[in-house]
C-alpha cells in the first residue's frame, strides 16, 4: 500500500493541484509533504486493521461518537458500514450556527456524515438541521448527558467571585491564525483584570482551557500575581460559587454559566461572525467585539441590576429552548441505545 501511496505522490497532476497563479510550489513542499501522508497513511491503515478485529471478536450493536468528522471517528464509521451497524453522533457542545460557518460543514460535525444519525441536545439544533435538508429520522433529541449533573444544581450561592475562562481559539477558517485576533484577546484580559481591580471588590479567578495552548498566566501574573489561577478544577464547582463569569471566547461554558443563572459576559476576540449566534441575538449573554465598548459592558454585568436580571432571565428562556430532558438525559439515551 505504501508503494502504490509513493507512485500517485510522484504523478505529474500534484505540480498542477500544488500551484497557484500558475506557479507550482510542489517541489518545495514534495518532500515533507509526503513523509507526512505516508506516516498518517500508515497509522491509519494499522488502525483500521485493529478496528476490523475488534468488530470481528466483539459484538458490536451501534457505535456512539462524539464528532464524526475526525480521521480515528472516520475509520470506526467505515468499518461500521460495511457490517451495517448503526452510527449515532451525540452533540458535543455549543454548534456554530450562524450562516459563515456554512462552508466549513464538511470538516465540522455539525451535519450527518458518514450514514450517522445525529442525537442533539434540544429543539434549536434539531430545527437547524431540518432546515439544512436533514431527513427528520436521521434526527433524535436526547438532551445532554454531561448537563444532566448543572440541572441538578437547584439552589446556587453567589460570592464576590468573578470566573474568567480562557477558551481555545476556533481557528476555522481561510485565513490561517490571526496575530490580530491573539493581540484583542490579550487586551481584553488585560483591561478586565485592570478595571475589576480598580473598580470592584470583586476578587478574579481565572479557569485555563483543559487543552491550553495560548498560556495566559504570565499576562495575568504580571498584572495581580495573587490571581488564582486554574486549569483542572471541575468547572461546575467555579461556576456554582462565582457570581458572574465572562469568557474570554465562544464557548460552551456559556451554556454552563447560563443553567446556573449566572450573568454572562462573552468576548470576540475573532472575526468569526459570532454576534449571529443566537445565544447572543436572544440577548442570553452581553458580547464585546470592540475595546471601545469593554468598559460600559463590564459596568453593565458587574453592577447594573436590570441587566443583571434580564440576562438571568434571557438566559433561563434559551436554555429551555436549547436543551430537552434536562437533568434526565443519561437515562434518555442510555435507553435510546438499548432499545436499537
Amino acid at each position: 500500500m505504501n508503494k502504490k501511496l509513493k507512485q500517485m505522490l510522484e504523478e505529474s497532476s500534484l505540480d498542477i493541484i500544488f500551484s497557484h497563479n500558475q506557479e507550482s510550489f510542489w517541489n518545495a513542499i514534495k518532500d515533507d509533504f509526503s513523509k507526512l501522508i505516508i506516516r498518517r497513511f500508515s497509522e491509519s491503515v494499522e488502525r483500521l486493521i485493529l478496528i476490523n478485529e475488534m468488530f470481528d471478536k466483539m459484538n458490536i450493536k451501534s457505535v456512539l461518537d462524539w464528532a464524526h468528522t475526525g480521521m480515528e471517528e472516520k475509520e470506526i464509521s467505515f468499518v461500521a458500514n460495511k457490517k451495517r451497524i448503526s452510527i449515532f453522533c451525540l452533540q458535543h457542545g455549543i454548534m456554530t450556527l450562524n450562516p459563515k460557518f456554512e462552508k466549513y460543514h464538511s470538516i465540522m460535525p455539525v451535519l450527518p456524515s458518514n450514514n450517522s444519525k445525529m442525537l442533539v441536545w434540544g429543539k434549536i439544533m434539531e430545527d437547524y438541521l431540518l432546515e439544512h435538508r436533514v431527513n427528520s429520522k436521521q434526527i433524535t433529541i436526547v438532551g445532554s448527558p454531561r448537563h444532566d449533573r448543572f440541572f441538578k444544581k437547584k439552589s446556587v450561592k453567589n460570592n464576590n467571585t468573578i470566573l474568567i475562562a480562557s477558551n481555545l481559539f476556533f481557528h476555522v477558517n481561510f485565513d490561517g491564525n490571526d496575530t490580530r485576533a491573539i493581540e484583542r484577546f490579550e487586551l481584553f484580559l488585560k483591561e478586565t483584570l485592570e478595571y475589576i481591580k480598580k473598580n470592584s471588590n470583586k476578587k478574579p479567578i481565572i479557569k485555563l482551557h483543559a487543552t491550553e495552548y495560548f498560556d495566559i498566566s504570565p499576562i495575568i501574573k504580571k498584572i495581580d500575581p495573587s490571581i488564582p489561577i486554574y486549569q483542572h478544577q471541575d468547572i461546575l464547582e467555579l461556576l456554582e460559587s462565582c457570581d458572574v463569569l465572562i469568557s474570554l471566547n465562544y464557548s460552551t461554558i456559556l451554556l454552563d454559566a447560563l443553567i446556573l443563572n449566572k450573568p454572562t459576559l462573552v468576548f470576540l476576540p475573532e472575526k468569526q461572525n459570532f454576534e449571529q449566534e443566537e445565544i447572543i441575538k436572544q440577548n442570553a449573554v452581553l458580547s464585546v467585539s470592540n475595546d471601545s465598548e469593554l468598559e460600559i459592558k463590564m459596568k453593565q454585568i458587574l453592577f447594573d441590576e436590570d441587566t443583571r436580571n434580564d440576562l438571568i432571565k434571557n438566559g433561563k428562556l434559551f436554555i429551555e429552548k436549547y436543551f430537552s430532558h434536562q437533568g434526565n438525559s443519561c437515562k434518555i439515551l442510555t435507553k435510546f441505545l438499548l432499545d436499537k
